[in-house]
């Protein structure tokens, strides 16, 4: 009797640590997974203030060469090159503009105190 007692306890506690090596598992891969999300959001919220830098400084070029050439001075071709360029660097910072640059919208998975390991 004792040796079947000791056989149900052994093969419980070998489904408890499968079932817990399971769990740890299962949340490494939530993880992960959250990890995706966030390091797409970081690399786009990059890629918009990369884009919104450039139409900053051709704005300010703009604006000076504008001064520049109320002075007198002929910088019609380069104004016009400044432009252009504004127009297409509108164009990539509204397609690299990140919609919500907050964490707070990801699901992140519950952790109960027993999945946490007590070693």
């Amino acid at each position: 009797m004792k040796e079947k007692h000791r056989r149900e306890i052994e093969g419980r506690d070998r489904k408890a640590r499968k079932d817990r090596h399971l769990a740890r598992l299962s949340l490494a891969r939530e993880y992960d997974g959250v990890l995706a999300v966030v390091k797409n959001k970081l690399e786009q919220k990059k890629k918009e203030t990369d884009a919104e830098i450039r139409l900053q400084e051709v704005r300010a070029r703009m604006e000076a060469l504008t001064e520049y050439n109320e002075g007198g001075f002929e910088l019609e071709a380069e104004l016009e090159r400044l432009k252009d360029l504004e127009i297409s660097l509108e164009v990539d910072y509204s397609l690299a503009s990140v919609s919500d640059p907050s964490l707070s919208l990801l699901e992140l998975p519950e952790i109960s105190g027993d999945s946490v390991n007590q070693d």
